[in-house]
């Protein structure tokens, strides 16, 4: 069995493989969520051990339809002092997912201080929210940060936006499953990157508004709640012109009776009632008669109230400053069994992190690459096409060369050194072709005397 705690160095605060002496440093909670169904609502899920007998260990949510737990304290608390925080775990999806999270929790530390792990739910207040998470086929690879007003004092939830070939990157390949390397990368100069497999997939600036939503700042002002419309405020642009009348012969009837049908002779009255001829449209029918619409003079435009400064108001000029962290949770729900974690580290140094990803992920990557059935020639194509695009134009036009030629009737036009070949033919001996022409001569007699008996 491998060890699975990889020796601390002074830039990481969490490293786990996940060995069988795991429990020493993560804590199951036991605790139940609000607001769910009693019979799902503790924290129960059972996690086990994955022992592949190749130096690998992971952790594995074993049943379906559970709420999972699971925590550890850092050795320190990050405290977003001028270096970078970088998230990394890779996580495996044994069966194809139905809906459920995979992400990784970074809790909050000055709020949970006394922090109980055994106690930890899904309103456990945390500071970053990083990983996959998955419901049909609306997928993610979430990135969420808990922000404080410095104003108000109030966090609110911050998303970066949707990265939109999530299900391709994570969830597309459960029938061979592959383990897949999440990173977040938060900056000190309030930038952040996020991978997958090692590969680039968004990046920006914390709270930008074409990345995070909601604005990170509120709005600069706020409408004055007693600021009220007048009642006499005319808001009407248009009206109904008074001088337009409705001409004398515009009400016609939608439908008149069918000038041409006779009662039919059988007809009886006193079984089939009255008899009523058919309708038709009528072609003098106008539709619903309506006045012209004029500009209306009394129009005041549209109201609205007086503008007032935003008293909650602010502009952070720092978000990468967030509130401290002190333990990271695997805080889930998922209609799926399976899920399957490794090689988490939590570090300020992104090359420490890129190093412990060469030595666990890349190694376990390349064998399952190696035992897939599938990773054939069509695969690597797959992959070649990701990473330089413009190789479809290529492969597209390869394939069109053909089929021109075939559509245009035409082949291609003789080199240079076959039409030398063809003039280097040695031409038939003179009795060879005499020979020839005799045998012409007499399938064409052959074929003259099938043609009379036809005739005849």
């Amino acid at each position: 069995m491998c060890t699975a705690l990889v020796a601390q160095t002074s830039s990481s605060f969490l490293k786990e493989t996940f060995g069988s002496d795991w429990e020493d440093r993560w804590v199951l909670s036991t605790a139940s969520k609000d607001g769910a169904d009693d019979g799902i609502a503790k924290y129960n899920g059972k996690w086990a051990i994955e022992d592949s007998g190749k130096e690998n260990t992971a952790l594995v949510a074993t049943e379906a339809n559970r709420h999972y737990a699971v925590s550890s304290k850092l050795s320190e608390p990050f405290a977003f002092a001028g270096k970078p925080l970088v998230i990394q775990y890779d996580v495996t999806y044994k069966t194809p997912v139905g809906c459920g999270g995979s992400y990784l929790k970074l809790l909050s530390a000055g709020e949970t201080d006394d922090l109980d792990l055994a106690k930890v739910v899904d309103k456990t207040p945390y500071t970053i929210l990083f990983g996959p998470d998955k419901c049909g086929m609306d997928a993610h690879l979430r990135f969420i940060f808990r922000h404080k007003s410095p104003v108000t004092g109030e966090y609110r939830e911050v998303h970066a936006r949707k990265i939109a070939d999530a299900n391709v990157l994570l969830f597309s390949d459960a029938a061979t499953p592959k383990s897949h390397l999440v990173t977040l990368v938060i900056n000190p100069d309030n930038t952040f990157s996020i991978k997958v497999d090692s590969k680039p997939v968004l990046s920006g600036r914390l709270g930008s508004e074409d990345e995070f939503d909601p604005a990170l700042s509120p709005v600069k002002e706020i409408d004055d709640p007693t600021d009220k419309k007048p009642a006499d405020w005319v808001d009407e642009k248009m009206i109904a012109d008074p001088e337009d009348l409705k001409p004398a012969d515009w009400d016609q009837p939608k439908e008149k009776v069918d000038p041409k049908a006779v009662q039919p002779e059988e007809w009886d009255e006193e079984e089939d009632g009255e008899w009523e001829a058919p309708q038709l449209p009528n072609p003098e029918y106008k539709g619903e008669w309506k006045a012209k619409q004029i500009e209306n003079p009394e129009y005041k435009g549209v109201w609205s109230p007086k503008q007032l400064d935003n008293p909650e108001y602010f502009e952070d000029t720092n978000p990468y400053k967030m509130t401290p962290i002190t333990a990271a949770t695997y805080e889930l729900w998922t209609t799926t069994s399976g899920f399957t974690f490794d090689n988490l580290i939590i570090t300020d140094d992104e090359k420490e992190a890129e190093d412990f990803a060469a030595e666990t992920w890349q190694a376990k990557r390349a064998v399952q690459d190696k035992e897939d059935p599938n990773k054939g020639i069509v695969a690597v194509i797959k992959e070649q096409v990701q990473e330089k695009p413009w190789l479809v134009v290529v492969m597209a036009l390869l394939l069109l060369v053909p089929v021109y030629f075939v559509f245009s009737g035409g082949e291609p036009a003789p080199t240079v050194e076959a039409e030398k070949g063809a003039k280097a033919e040695t031409p038939e001996p003179a009795d060879k072709a005499e020979d020839a022409d005799k045998d012409a001569d007499e399938e064409g007699n052959d074929a003259d005397a099938e043609s009379e008996e036809k005739k005849e």
